[in-house]
């Protein structure tokens, strides 16, 4: 079944290195495959391309989707990213729309909220 995802998402780090030429939502997130393919509609990141490592300083999930992956399993993947021991700034949300209901994740707890 079809979902439709806003994504308004920030995630300011403190210069993760990732010494390789694309950067995708594996590097961050723990996801399948196909999750990080649909996930990388919307991903993308801040980082130095003069620098040889490219350092991260800030993550972006922006955009929408229109996708059967439910909304838990990507708030599950960040929420365990939260765990990593890399200082981080979160701001922003993601909505959720199914039929006739409408939820929001807000930043950085991720507590699902009806929105109608």
């Amino acid at each position: 079944m079809e979902r439709e995802l806003y994504f308004d998402l920030s995630i300011k780090v403190q210069d993760i290195e990732i010494d390789k030429a694309v950067i995708s939502p594996h590097d961050f997130f723990d996801l399948d495959d196909e999750s990080c393919e649909v996930l990388s509609e919307v991903f993308s990141v801040n980082h130095n391309l003069k620098k040889k490592s490219s350092p991260v300083d800030e993550i972006f999930l922006l955009g929408e989707l229109t996708t059967s992956l439910h909304p838990d399993i990507i708030v599950e993947s960040l929420k365990k990213f939260q765990d990593e021991q890399y200082p981080m700034r979160w701001s922003g949300d993601l909505e959720y729309s199914f039929h006739e209901d409408n939820y929001i994740y807000e930043s950085p707890d991720f507590k699902r909220v009806k929105t109608n």
